[in-house]
């Protein structure tokens, strides 16, 4: 390390320091020349830069001080910014054991470091005067043609190079820039139909084609620019006068994501009783979903189940929203959020029991952290009102002028209150899982409200963006406390930074029943890949969609096409679980013998590979890596990994690329170079690696290519014996 020192009072540093070019902490070494701070590592031989400034003189770090107005409505939050003061100048730079220091606009900025292990290096920014300024940025380089995938579950958008995209946890939107059905939402239902970066998930974290990967380890909002302003520059800016980050190290995908899930948890393998079979989402009361069971089971008997889905177990509840001119546009079943068993599900703990002893069958039903006053909205009948419960005993969120806020017309849970969570875990336990009820859906948790009533130091800001652990974590601990872990479990769409700690089992969401890459079947697969580089091991989806919506001059609704091309999709995911929808008239996966016969071969598929993806879910668990894989993962030195975006690997040997546009009945895919051939599932033809090929893909037979391994050839062996393939 060469060394040498300059007046100390100059650079806003303590005397007596000696100032350096480079400082070995653990393997990563820090370095700084002409100006240009850099970040390397010893396994590398110090060659390949983990993170750098700009090369073309910009600052590492700038800061500003900005008035934003925050607004809210029902989980949808805009904001209006007012520039009131900004230092884009960071000079007299220094180097020295204890951190790196500048003068930012008369004000001392310090970047601190401290190592986790081999894999991480923590970064702290600091301003000697936190008053000055209430946002920080890090200006990173990143050339133009560096593929950048992360930033949670993102649906419209792969590749996130050329974008920019506000890191916070919200309600995703209806349509994300598909028109017109955006623009309507956005401007008659306050933001409602979302853009193309909103989001349920908040993960501040993200890989690069250059192996680079950084993470924000707080949870405040965050701006990240890949590359808008300058191509060869990627921003992050956060809503806070200090910055906590990590930089990782690996020298593969793969050992990139276990290190970012040392932080952000790692998700358990699921309980097998949940991977045996279908999980059929029904409604409509016992005798309704008894009918229709007995339907499907008629017509095929050999069709695995594993599950019914009843998310109205608390009762059915009509909403039809208008627009202006008093146009229907969605006529929908809703749910009463009211923790309690609806008199449709009359004898409902007997039926839990004959379900499972008789079929084999378990029970799954739907709860979120919001109360609805089930007297003031009038339900016919109920014993408890769960909403006036919590009210009286005060667990519920309220705003600045101490009145309870109410997201969706219902009272939120205030899970920083350890009182509240107590009483929410118990009614947990005492209303599903002593029942019977061995999974459930955790919906929600976007709704924070920003201006609610919070303890003394807490950022109101980070603890949106934290809700949905909290959310996560109470339902794992009732769990856990009911003597169920790893028999009950319950899946979420939300997440904060560490939500894969907590919960089980993703979904993407509420998408359109449509193919597109919006808001659709193709958005959907998007989420499921780039939530995988950032903890969200095991994801699925709605199968068909979900928000069907109709009015004057555009109908969003499942055509028999795009249900059975979602059946195919949904095979290959975490769970295989249909939806009703918000219309119990929209079509059905047992509306007909077509989409019957459909559905009942995909549950074969996706129980066939059982044994393969017990392995997987071991390996998340153990490293954090996804079930389904971004092809990058298996081929990293392929330029073509990093840009395909509609296929995925489940381990080295099986490749799934599924047809996910209407009309089509061949399929151009990307095999990837290997030492052994690809086989084709349907026909068995051998295909050479390293191309891109032209396969038949009618509905039934989506392009799925394999290649030998002990667990395929139990995935082959399976599918032979429950007849998919001869």
């Amino acid at each position: 390390m060469s060394r040498y020192t300059l007046p100390c009072l100059l650079l806003f540093l303590p005397c007596a320091l000696t100032l350096l070019s480079s400082v070995d902490v653990g393997e990563f070494r820090l370095q700084l020349d002409n100006g240009i701070f850099n970040i390397t590592h010893k396994r590398d031989q110090y060659a390949r830069s983990l993170l750098a400034s700009p090369a073309g003189g910009d600052p590492l770090i700038t800061a500003e001080q900005v008035h934003t107005d925050w607004s809210d409505h029902d989980g949808m939050f805009s904001h209006k910014e007012k520039l009131k003061d900004s230092c884009l100048s960071l000079t007299e730079l220094a180097l020295t054991e204890q951190g790196l220091s500048g003068n930012l606009c008369n004000h001392t900025m310090t970047l601190t470091w401290r190592v986790i292990d081999f894999r991480q290096l923590s970064l702290s920014a600091t301003i000697s005067d936190p008053s000055a300024y209430n946002r920080v940025t890090i200006k990173l380089e990143s050339p133009s043609d560096e593929v950048i995938i992360g930033l949670g579950a993102q649906y419209s958008r792969f590749n996130l190079k050329g974008s920019r995209f506000l890191a916070m946890s919200t309600e995703q939107g209806v349509g994300r820039g598909l028109q017109p059905i955006t623009a309507v939402l956005n401007r008659v239902h306050h933001g409602a139909g979302g853009d193309f970066q909103t989001t349920y998930t908040y993960a501040g974290h993200y890989i690069t084609s250059r192996l680079q990967s950084v993470m924000l380890t707080t949870e405040q909002p965050a701006w990240f620019d890949f590359g808008t302003f300058d191509e060869n520059q990627t921003s992050i800016q956060i809503a806070s006068s200090s910055l906590e980050m990590s930089v990782f190290w690996g020298d593969n995908p793969t050992s990139l994501v276990e290190a970012a899930t040392s932080v952000t948890g790692r998700m358990k393998p699921l309980p097998r009783w949940l991977t045996s079979g279908a999980v059929l989402g029904l409604e409509g009361g016992q005798k309704a979903v008894s009918a229709v069971l007995d339907q499907i089971q008629t017509f095929d008997a050999d069709l695995p189940i594993s599950a019914l889905w009843l998310q109205d177990w608390t009762g059915e509840r009509e909403f039809v929203d208008k627009l202006p001119l008093n146009h229907s546009y969605i006529d929908r079943v809703g749910l009463w959020w009211n923790w309690e068993i609806d008199e449709s599900y009359a004898g409902f703990q007997d039926w839990i029991k004959q379900l499972r002893d008789e079929k084999g069958i378990r029970m799954m039903t739907y709860i979120n952290p919001m109360l609805t006053d089930v007297k003031a909205q009038g339900k016919a009948n109920f014993t408890r009102n769960f909403f006036q419960e919590a009210k009286a005993l005060d667990y519920l969120v309220k705003d600045l002028d101490g009145q309870v806020v109410m997201p969706y017309g219902s009272g939120l849970i205030n899970l920083i209150d350890p009182k509240a969570v107590e009483w929410a875990k118990q009614s947990i336990k005492t209303q599903m899982l002593d029942t019977g009820v061995v999974g459930w859906m955790n919906d929600f948790g976007e709704a924070m409200p920003i201006n609610a009533q919070l303890p003394a130091g807490t950022g109101a800001l980070e603890f949106h963006n934290q809700y949905p652990t909290l959310w996560a974590r109470a339902a794992r601990e009732a769990i856990q406390e009911a003597g169920l872990e790893g028999e009950a479990m319950f899946f979420s769409r939300s997440r904060g930074l560490k939500g894969p700690s907590y919960t089980p089992l993703y979904w993407n969401g509420d998408q359109l029943p449509t193919f597109d890459s919006k808001d659709g079947l193709k958005s959907s697969v998007t989420a499921m890949l780039s939530g995988g580089v950032s903890g969200m091991a095991m994801t699925h989806s709605d199968t068909g969609g979900y928000t069907a919506v109709h009015f004057p001059g555009a109908t969003y609704d499942r055509s028999e096409e795009l249900l059975n091309r979602w059946c195919e999709v949904s095979a290959f995911t975490a769970i295989y679980r249909t939806h009703i929808g918000t219309l119990p008239s929209s079509l059905q996966v047992y509306s007909n013998n077509a989409t019957l016969t459909q559905f009942a071969k995909f549950a074969k598929v996706y129980a066939s590979w059982g044994a393969l993806r017990e392995e997987l879910m071991v390996e998340a668990a153990l490293m954090g890596t996804p079930l389904a894989r971004a092809m990058f993962f298996h081929f990293p030195d392929v330029a073509e990994a990093w840009t395909v975006e509609d296929q995925w690997m489940l381990g080295p040997e099986l490749l799934i690329a599924p047809v996910m546009d209407s009309d089509v009945t061949v399929r151009r895919l990307w095999l990837p170079p290997t030492n052994k051939t690809w086989r084709h599932l349907w026909t068995g033809q051998e295909v050479a690696g390293g191309q891109y090929y032209s396969v038949n893909a009618s509905v039934g037979e989506p392009p799925v290519f394999t290649q030998q391994s002990v667990l395929v050839d139990l995935f082959l062996a399976e599918l032979r014996m429950r007849k998919v393939i001869a």
